[in-house]
């Protein structure tokens, strides 16, 4: 059971609930076994309402502590959901996570797999090259060095790579790899019965779409 797209499927976007939690789940299990004996990665949630009088969203993430220092959070990783890309009590706490994490020099990683609304990156967008631009991005900020940031153009046609990880100044960095987390996200959620021939939502544009739409009818989805 394998998405008929080689690296993100953007049909995956309009099941974002189910697939944040999946992604950071299978995330956290995935590093855990790559991290020096003395660290650990937890997942972590934070609770905010996207409308008043609406029910609460919990959002997961994961967070690698020292367990030989207290406990001390050393970095974060984050899936970004368009509830931290639009204006609303879900960007205002991001944005001040992400604040805090610049404070107390700790590392941010964000990977990006939504294509909708404004990237809420540590740096100001138009900073970023354009050939960086892509329809998905992963971002990462050292907490011993916050103001350069290491990026991962994500392009529609290609596979998710693997992302560095920094941990303390003294390790190495360890991977991440995004494409196996999608395709278990994909395997596990059993969405072999997405409706490919509808668009996407967010629907795709341009050159994008031509090209999703050939894809899909190569492979008898369209």
């Amino acid at each position: 059971m394998r998405s008929p797209f080689p690296g993100m499927d953007p049909y995956l976007e309009g099941h974002w609930r189910d697939v944040h939690h999946r992604l950071v789940t299978y995330a956290c299990d995935q590093i855990q076994t790559r991290l020096p004996p003395d660290l650990r990665a937890r997942v972590e949630e934070r609770v905010f309402l996207e409308a008043e009088g609406s029910e609460p969203v919990t959002e997961g993430y994961i967070e690698i502590v020292d367990a030989g220092s207290g406990n001390r959070v050393v970095t974060v990783i984050e899936f970004l959901s368009p509830s931290n890309k639009v204006p609303g009590e879900g960007q205002v706490l991001y944005r001040r996570k992400q604040q805090e994490m610049l404070a107390a020099k700790v590392s941010l990683v964000e990977v990006d797999l939504t294509r909708g609304d404004r990237r809420v990156l540590p740096i100001p967008e138009a900073l970023v090259p354009l050939a960086h631009r892509t329809a998905y991005l992963a971002c990462a900020r050292r907490g011993r060095n916050p103001l350069v940031a290491e990026f991962y153009p994500i392009r529609l046609a290609d596979r998710l790579p693997a992302i560095r990880i920094p941990l303390r100044e003294t390790d190495a960095d360890v991977p991440l790899e995004l494409q196996p987390l999608v395709d278990q996200c994909y395997h596990n959620g059993r969405y072999d019965n997405l409706n490919y021939r509808a668009e996407p939502n967010p629907p795709l544009c341009g050159d994008e779409a031509a090209w999703a739409a050939e894809l899909l009818r190569s492979q008898g989805l369209r």
